[in-house]
């Protein structure tokens, strides 16, 4: 959002936490760029979904989502590794499935992700549901 002459949004009012950068890129996957924080209800654990991209969004390994479980309210992270990427047994035909949004409703966790076919020929967004935030989806 942007105002005439206000200018741009400042984030100069949230505060740094410390133990920050919580994930940093590393070849291939150099582009770890959309983070989606859940803190979770039942558990109350607080978990970051990380879309961690091929260097440039471009290369033969598809793009992925890896999870972050932090049990004392973001002091410390577990890095519990990837929980979703494309896969020829699923119906994204071994595409990218970085970006997730999750919920928890009706017992369930239910995520929306993101999906496109490695040449972006096709894609759009899909629906899986779990048992507990780290899946499996």
């Amino acid at each position: 959002m942007r105002h005439p002459v206000y200018g741009d949004p400042s984030f100069d009012a949230f505060e740094r936490v410390p133990g920050n950068p919580i994930h940093t890129g590393a070849p291939p996957y150099g582009w770890p760029v959309n983070g989606f924080f859940f803190p979770d209800p039942v558990s109350g654990n607080w978990y970051i979904y990380v879309g961690d991209y091929v260097t440039g969004y471009v290369g033969r390994l598809p793009n992925r989502c890896i999870l972050y479980r932090s049990k004392n309210r973001g002091q410390t992270w577990e890095n519990l590794g990837v929980i979703l990427h494309g896969d020829a047994q699923m119906f994204d035909k071994n595409g990218n499935t970085p970006d997730v949004s999750v919920v928890f409703e009706g017992g369930r966790y239910h995520m929306v992700y993101d999906w496109t076919l490695p040449d972006r020929k096709d894609g759009g967004l899909a629906y899986a549901w779990a048992e507990k935030p780290e899946g499996p989806w």
